[in-house]
C-alpha cells in the first residue's frame, strides 16, 4: 500500500514481500487479522519482525473500522481481485455492479 510509509522505507518489509505478502488480505486469516506467529507459520517469515507487525497492525487498525475482522467486500473490491480473462469480461463486471449493491461512481 502506497500510504503505509514504512513499508517502502524499511527494507526490512522485502523480506514479507517475497515471502508473498503483498496486499491487506495476505494478513488476514479466517477473516481476522492475524498474530505475528500465524504469519510467521503461514507465510515462513524470518524471526526479528515484531515491531514491523506492530506498525503495519496499528496501520491497519486506522484503516479499518472493523478492526480485527475483515471489512465486508463492497462491489468495487470484487471487480478489483476478480481474474477477468476470456470472453465475457464486462458482462461479468457488470452482473456484480447491479447485485443489489448501490455504489456510487465516487467509490468506484
Amino acid at each position: 500500500n502506497h500510504r503505509f510509509v514504512p513499508g517502502r522505507m524499511d527494507g526490512g518489509f522485502l523480506s514479507w514481500h517475497r515471502a508473498g505478502i503483498r496486499r491487506m488480505g495476505d494478513l488476514l486469516l479466517g477473516g481476522r487479522f492475524a498474530t505475528l506467529e500465524e504469519l510467521e507459520g503461514r507465510w515462513g517469515l524470518p524471526p526479528g519482525n515484531i515491531f514491523r507487525y506492530m506498525q503495519i497492525r496499528v496501520f491497519v487498525r486506522r484503516q479499518v473500522a472493523e478492526f480485527p475482522l475483515l471489512p465486508p467486500r463492497g462491489v468495487q473490491d470484487r471487480v478489483l481481485s476478480g481474474t477477468w480473462v476470456g470472453e465475457g469480461r464486462i458482462s461479468a463486471i457488470y452482473q456484480l455492479m447491479q447485485e443489489g449493491e448501490e455504489a456510487s461512481v465516487e467509490e468506484l
